[in-house]
């Protein structure tokens, strides 16, 4: 239950950056109470999964997949480019999210 609030906790933060992005620096409003609405959901979920998980693996996670699913979101949603460079640090981020996802507590 703890990892599923977890991911659950990366995929409102995600959306919520997404939301910030589209609300175009507060000048459509209804988007930026979206994105404060998912980041809360996001910071409760996250708190959830607190309670039992390592606060370092937590965050590294919560920190580590939102980036990398935020960048994904640009590529797709917002056609930001991906250069060498960035396709190899995202690689990174994806293997050291999965290597503490795999060695667990």
């Amino acid at each position: 239950m703890s990892w599923f609030m977890l991911y659950l906790a990366i995929f409102f933060d995600v959306g919520g950056t997404a939301s910030l992005k589209v609300s175009d620096g507060f000048a459509r409003p209804g988007y930026f109470i979206l994105a404060l609405s998912l980041y809360g959901l996001s910071f409760a979920a996250l708190a959830v999964a607190l309670k039992t998980l390592p606060v370092g693996v937590t965050y590294a996670m919560w920190a580590g997949l939102g980036t990398f699913m935020a960048i994904i979101v640009g590529l797709v949603w917002f056609a930001e480019t991906i250069t060498p460079l960035r396709g190899l640090f995202m690689a990174m981020i994806l293997v050291g999210a999965v290597g503490l996802n795999l060695i667990g507590e």
